[in-house]
């Protein structure tokens, strides 16, 4: 599928570090170099609250040309999931294919508390996951920190970094880290990130439950060394 075109939300903490605008240029050549015909959406998470940069779009340049650069000063707001998850009602709108999700962020919502599992266990959290997998939208995430995990408790960069883990894991997405400190450049992340973009297989099966709600999956390979990434379950309407 190197050369299908996907629909991809790509968005943005607005409080994250300073270092991070090095990183803009990297991610526009990312939007430039994805497959003709891919729609693209850019936006921003401000205390929460989802700011669009760029609305779905087939016009790479163009939205490439709406990145912009970060205050790193904080809102407030109790994290970047509430915005994550108007975003992903995005793809209702749009026709059924390839869907995808980058989350720069640090990963940290205190609405729960601020240990490292109260970290991975937020309504707006489970509420994101939860419309990925109903979506099809498979969440990839770049941990960045903004000023609060950069220079204070390291226990809310572990916990941030635990909760991103966790919404790639349940919706066949994958987390990128390098260590709890900023990335020197996104450049190796973009590398993995096409490759996996690159591989990805459409999967349908007959569901043999008759009652509704949420229900686990496992998808493995016959050939014992091939990993699949995939959603964790699915939704029976």
């Amino acid at each position: 599928v190197t050369g299908t075109p996907l629909e991809i939300a790509i968005l943005i903490q607005e409080d994250l570090s300073g270092n991070f605008n090095l990183q803009i240029r990297d991610i526009a050549e990312f939007i430039r170099k994805l497959p003709k015909g891919t729609r693209v959406m850019v936006g921003y998470l401000r205390g929460g609250n989802l700011q669009t940069s760029q609305k779905f779009t087939d016009d790479l340049e163009k939205a490439a040309r709406s990145l912009r650069i970060v205050s790193g000063v904080s809102y407030g707001g109790t994290g970047p999931y509430g915005g994550v998850h108007d975003a992903i009602k995005r793809f209702e709108a749009l026709p059924t294919g390839r869907r995808a999700l980058l989350l720069v962020s640090d990963g940290v919502d205190t609405s729960q508390g601020s240990s490292p599992a109260d970290l991975t266990q937020t309504i707006d959290l489970d509420r994101s996951i939860a419309r990925a997998q109903k979506l099809g939208v498979a969440v990839y995430s770049f941990y960045s920190p903004t000023p609060l995990t950069e220079n204070r408790n390291p226990q809310l960069s572990l916990g941030g970094q635990s909760a991103l883990q966790r919404i790639a894991d349940e919706t066949g997405g994958r987390a990128f880290f390098q260590g709890n400190l900023a990335p020197l450049s996104f450049i190796p992340f973009f590398k993995d990130l096409d490759i996996l973009l690159g591989r990805q297989f459409a999967l349908t099966y007959l569901s043999t439950h008759m009652k509704k709600g949420y229900h686990k999956v496992e998808v493995s390979s016959t050939n014992p060394e091939v990993k699949i990434e995939h959603p964790r379950g699915y939704y029976y309407r």
